[in-house]
């Protein structure tokens, strides 16, 4: 969301995530003290927070990403970069309403997802804004 390369997926095992974050040179994020200890993961963070928030704060300060945030630059679903796509490429694709009141799209070309500026971008722009308020405090 932020626009940081990430990979996420709740069902790696251990040893197949400790691989990934080896080859792909990554920082893991996690609260697994344990996971961390293993000796193939070179750059790891033990998040302290139980809440999503906090832990977004606790990562953008901890690795001074704050003037390295793109918002909505990645796809969502596989994290892939986004294009501006021309509203007559994707209209067939858009729903009655979205294609009245939207002129501005991006699409993932790797997965085809179609992202445009509608209510969960506002509510992505104000959970943003609150990590900075709490980064800020």
């Amino acid at each position: 969301m932020l626009g940081f390369d990430c990979l996420y997926q709740n069902d790696y095992n251990d040893p197949d995530m400790a691989d990934i974050v080896q080859c792909e040179e990554r920082i893991l994020l996690t609260r697994d003290r344990r996971l961390l200890m293993r000796k193939i993961i070179r750059y790891g963070y033990c998040l302290r927070s139980l809440d999503p928030l906090e832990q977004l704060t606790e990562v953008i300060q901890r690795f001074e990403l704050t003037g390295r945030i793109q918002p909505f630059h990645r796809c969502l679903r596989c994290n892939h970069p986004l294009e501006p796509v021309d509203k007559e490429f994707i209209i067939s694709r858009l729903e009655p309403l979205t294609k009245k009141h939207f002129d501005e799209f991006h699409l993932c070309p790797a997965c085809g997802q179609i992202y445009w500026k509608g209510s969960h971008y506002e509510r992505m722009q104000r959970l943003i804004g609150r990590s900075k308020k709490m980064e800020a405090e």
